[in-house]
């Protein structure tokens, strides 16, 4: 489901302007088709819809939008959604913001208890084994049923996330 489902490229514009508002004057001012959207005095052109329906910027909360109140999380998009790429969010504060901070440390938390439990289902029956990773300096377990002998599948695995692909594997967790 697309956050802002606009038929046309004028809705669209004003589906997203309905949400994070009219785009600052400087940032208007670099738009090569401007005179398609805006008047000169940077008012947006009316947009006529199936719906009829008047959009007016900064008339709707993102987290409606998003169905969400976790703020961190709307906070987050919303900086992502910056008109100005100046403003904009970049990748390395992305990772320093509070949802991505909260969120790596929830699924840590639950890594750990996963970790835990595969350890002691490793000493009482000896059905799940686990291989450990190094990958750009960071170690890695994977969680794998075996018969007692060596997974070739979480070794296929592990050559797929070292070339760039994905996996299945999870951060390891360390104890001191």
């Amino acid at each position: 489901y697309p956050i802002f489902p606009g038929e046309n490229e004028q809705e669209q514009l004003a589906m997203i302007m309905e949400v994070i508002d009219l785009p600052p004057s400087h940032v208007l001012e670099q738009g090569t088709r401007r005179k398609l959207f805006f008047d000169s005095k940077g008012v947006p052109r009316t947009v006529s819809t199936k719906t009829l329906k008047k959009r007016r910027p900064a008339s709707r909360p993102l987290g409606q939008i998003l169905r969400t109140t976790d703020n961190n999380f709307i906070d987050f998009i919303r900086r992502c959604f910056e008109w100005d790429p100046i403003e904009r969010l970049t990748p390395e504060e992305g990772l320093r913001h509070p949802w991505i901070v909260e969120t790596k440390l929830k699924r840590s938390s639950h890594e750990s208890r996963t970790r835990y439990k595969a350890k002691k289902e490793d000493n009482n029956n000896n059905t799940t084994n686990h291989n450990t990773s190094t990958i750009n300096g960071d170690s890695y377990f994977s969680l794998n049923e075996t018969t007692g002998h060596e997974d070739t599948v979480a070794i296929e695995e592990d050559k797929q996330i070292r070339n760039g692909g994905s996996s299945t594997m999870f951060p390891r967790i360390s104890n001191q």
